[in-house]
């Protein structure tokens, strides 16, 4: 395993884990601020 591996497998894992938090947002919308949501974007 090489580091330009490492590289891509770290982005696909950060770019997952911020497509779950943001799909969390969006299903509970109603229990956050306007703020919130605004910043999440």
């Amino acid at each position: 395993m090489n580091a330009s591996l490492l590289k891509v497998e770290l982005t696909t894992s950060i770019i997952g884990i911020s497509s779950l938090h943001q799909l969390k947002t969006f299903v509970n919308a109603d229990n956050y601020t306007y703020r919130v949501l605004i910043a999440q974007r």
